[in-house]
């Protein structure tokens, strides 16, 4: 081996090794505290709440699990009492975490209810870091 290919060799490593170590010393984004997020959550999904009663009172019942939160949007297919659209900001349907917000009818704890919940910063339901809807106390 000469001694430039040597040389050219040592410093393609040195540039990698480089490359590394900046992105080594990059700040890595925060992670969002979900203590911190669940007041605001607490309230997009009152809204959607609100939407969905809206949308039970004109249709005469809520959305089902399949028809789900984009009803409150967009008509579901067959269904002529629907006065909708429910919502107005679709972003309302994402939780802080840019994820849709989970929604299932009828609920698992009131079958005449449904769930609404954030599935929480892993994105997955059953966790323990969901962020579940609770009505405010009337």
């Amino acid at each position: 081996m000469s001694s430039l290919s040597r040389h050219i060799g040592l410093a393609l490593l040195a540039g990698v090794f480089a490359c590394g170590g900046i992105a080594l010393a990059a700040p890595k984004p925060k992670p969002i505290d979900p203590a911190a997020v669940a007041p605001g959550a607490q309230k997009s999904m009152a809204s959607i709440a609100e939407a969905l009663s809206a949308f039970k009172a004109d249709v005469g019942r809520y959305p089902t699990t399949t028809e789900g939160l984009r009803s409150l949007i967009d008509k579901p297919l067959r269904n002529d009492k629907w006065k909708g659209p429910y919502l107005k900001q679709p972003l309302l349907l994402t939780d802080p975490w840019k994820r849709p917000y989970g929604y299932k009818f009828p609920g698992a704890s009131d079958p005449k209810g449904f769930d609404l919940f954030s599935p929480g910063p892993d994105g997955r339901p059953d966790t323990g870091d969901e962020i579940k809807y609770e009505p405010a106390a009337k």
